[in-house]
């Protein structure tokens, strides 16, 4: 039989700003043994903006673990259907996306701001199909 991997969901960001024509990048999240992730965004005000689900296999953080070197990687975005899209709603507001049967062991997103304000949180969880 055998056993699902799971990561218990934990903040990635708590307070970013999305403000003026800003690009917010989210920390790195392993997912090695994972084959599927999941973001949870959150955000108050009235921003206007996209946001890019990225991948990248060769972003190596320098950890004794990840052997070799510090390698700030290439990240490529991840085709997201529907497209996660923030218009100004003049209210909070959220948003999830789930990306499954995943390659890479490496995750983050952008969120790129084009008009409005706001504050962004967000939240990410990661499991194998086992």
């Amino acid at each position: 039989m055998s056993s699902k991997e799971v990561s218990l969901p934990f903040n990635i960001c708590a307070s970013a700003s999305m403000t003026g024509t800003s690009v917010f990048i989210s920390s790195v999240t392993g997912i090695i043994y994972r084959d599927s992730f999941s973001y949870q965004w959150a955000w108050t005000g009235t921003p206007s903006g996209n946001f890019d689900v990225q991948g990248s296999i060769d972003y190596n953080p320098g950890l004794p673990q990840s052997g070799g070197q510090v390698n700030n990687g290439t990240w490529t975005s991840i085709p997201l259907s529907p497209v996660i899209t923030i218009t100004g709603s003049g209210g909070a507001t959220n948003a999830l996306a789930n990306v499954y049967d995943v390659g890479f062991p490496y995750v983050r997103f952008a969120y790129t701001n084009s008009t409005g304000s706001g504050v962004l949180g967000s939240w990410v969880s990661c499991k194998s199909f086992g």
